[in-house]
């Protein structure tokens, strides 16, 4: 048994969390390394989040994505939603129909408290809180860091005098 959401609605809820706090604004790209995806997939991301209202779009070369004020109690359920759809769509889990109490499947019972519980949790959890400030301030760092220096070609070489050994230092010679 699978109980997930889609890349695209996991990828939403961490991109509210990087967004965090309000007033700090990501370019599509940083953002899209950061969540370890596509910018071209990020905009799929960032688009029901805009159209909801949330995530705001700047234009130009200083722009970026950024949260709107009013998104500071943003729940994991509103955002799934927002970009999958709604959760309870009547489907049957074990058949092809729709189940509901009239004409209930077997699992029907067991599946609708399983889902009130998920739900009722999803919706008391907020997302600008779903990440430690850790996790957070780790992908901001990824975002700002400058590119690390190149590899050196060859390894380190003890530099210690022929017969005597270094302990644990180790440099490097010419």
């Amino acid at each position: 048994m699978r109980l997930e959401i889609t890349k695209r609605a996991g990828l939403a809820v961490r991109a509210i969390a990087v967004l965090s706090p309000v007033g700090t604004r990501h370019k599509a790209a940083d953002l899209a390394q950061v969540l370890g995806t596509t910018p071209g997939f990020m905009n799929q991301v960032i688009s029901p989040l805009i159209k909801a209202g949330w995530v705001q779009s700047v234009p130009g070369p200083t722009g970026g994505y950024a949260l709107i004020p009013t998104t500071t109690d943003l729940s994991a359920l509103q955002v799934i939603e927002a970009v999958d759809g709604p959760t309870s769509t009547g489907a049957c889990v074990t058949e092809d129909r729709v189940c509901d109490s009239t004409a209930p499947c077997v699992l029907h019972e067991a599946w609708l408290a399983a889902r009130s519980v998920l739900t009722r949790t999803l919706a008391r959890t907020p997302v600008t809180q779903h990440y430690d400030d850790a996790y957070v301030d780790q992908s901001v760092a990824t975002m700002t860091a400058k590119p690390a220096a190149p590899a050196m070609s060859d390894p380190p070489r003890e530099t210690s005098p022929p017969g005597q050994t270094s302990g644990s230092t180790i440099g490097v010679t010419p």
